[in-house]
């Protein structure tokens, strides 16, 4: 038989041997939820900083259309310029600042925005004036019309606010074009 002072030890070591397992336990399952804790955190901030790279990734793109719209429009001026009679009593208009943008912010009624200025720079009145403008969506044309501007005295221009609408999907991107016609 065992004697009482041995069970009594073998009780206290079994008690603390017990409470050493509880201790570690509850330190282990301490650990374990703060690593949980700090996972999810930066699982969170991961979902968050990859939402900024997207948002940026969008404004890098728009951000090149807007640059390839420019080198189209400094283009056009250029082919303008190049087409000019050199006739100094010939009136000549041009595009200065003209822009468009496809505004789909209402899907049933979108339209082709074009905005800036008309000038004549020539020495003569420009009569019948308007601005041909035709746009696409890829090889098919969505837009061939034409706004009336009027006449305009030499030295003079005309700001433009104009709205082009049309049915379907959007627009390709940059495929309009903005062309002054006078007599």
């Amino acid at each position: 038989m065992v004697s009482k002072k041995v069970a009594i030890a073998l009780g206290i070591i079994a008690m603390v041997l017990f409470t050493g397992i509880i201790v570690v336990f509850a330190y282990y399952s301490t650990a374990v939820t703060l690593r949980d804790n700090i996972i999810a955190m930066k699982d969170q901030e991961i979902l968050s900083l990859q939402s900024e790279v997207t948002d940026l990734e969008e404004q890098v793109t728009d951000l090149q259309d807007q640059v390839e719209a420019q080198q189209n429009q400094i283009l056009n001026l250029q082919n303008q310029l190049l087409s000019m009679k050199p006739a100094s009593t010939a009136a000549r208009v041009i595009n200065v600042g003209l822009g468009a943008r496809d505004d789909r912010s209402n899907p049933n009624n979108p339209f082709l925005y074009v905005s800036g200025y008309v000038c004549n720079v020539g020495a003569e009145t420009a009569y019948n004036v308007k601005l041909h403008v035709t746009a696409y969506r890829g090889s098919f044309e969505v837009i061939n019309s034409y706004y009336n501007i009027g006449t305009i005295a030499k030295e003079d221009s005309r700001q433009i606010e104009a709205e082009f609408h049309y049915d379907g999907s959007a627009l390709t991107p940059n495929s309009w074009t903005m062309t002054p016609e006078w007599t």
